[in-house]
């Protein structure tokens, strides 16, 4: 089992995952769905992007770099811990955490869109970063088209299924 496995299985754990998500059209757990097969990278491209935003760092000791031999097309390897990200605080609690942001966001659509499939989502985040990343190179977090694919796929279904709050007369 992969280290971002690991934190992903208590990501999990955290954040209250429903029993079963849509991908093309199967009920799979979420623990299969954001295996290092299918949806890992995702998950932890978005807690690099979070940590970034955060921190102005990446999670220190993880990496997402492309691989094409794997399934995926990307792994999580681990990297040295630096000594000025560990000055900044990131240890195994942040990093769990930021993970866990990130695992709730990818599952917010399973919880409030009726039938939301990952299929399409994951299949083209893994095809994206085996297209634009050559074997090693680390997959960035600033990368526009893997941004867009994430809100056009993600974000954008949430924010369309939001239903506006009735206005009650006084």
């Amino acid at each position: 089992m992969s280290l971002g496995m690991e934190y992903t299985n208590l990501a999990l754990r955290i954040v209250g995952a429903p029993r079963a998500v849509n991908v093309n059209g199967k009920h799979i757990d979420p623990a299969v769905m954001l295996s290092p097969a299918l949806g890992e990278p995702l998950s932890v491209w978005m807690a690099q992007s979070i940590s970034n935003k955060l921190h102005g760092t990446s999670i220190p000791g993880l990496q997402l770099v492309g691989d094409p031999k794997a399934v995926s097309g990307c792994r999580v390897v681990t990297s040295p811990v630096d000594v000025e990200a560990s000055a900044l605080g990131l240890g195994e609690a942040s990093k769990l955490l930021l993970l866990s942001e990130a695992v709730d966001q990818i599952l917010s659509p399973a919880k409030r869109i009726r039938g939301y499939d990952y299929g399409d989502l994951i299949m083209s985040f893994n095809a994206l970063i085996d297209k634009k990343y050559l074997p090693g190179q680390e997959v960035l977090t600033s990368d526009m088209d893997l941004n867009n694919l994430v809100y056009e796929q993600l974000q954008k279904p949430l924010i369309k299924s939001q239903v506006p709050t009735p206005r009650f007369r006084s």
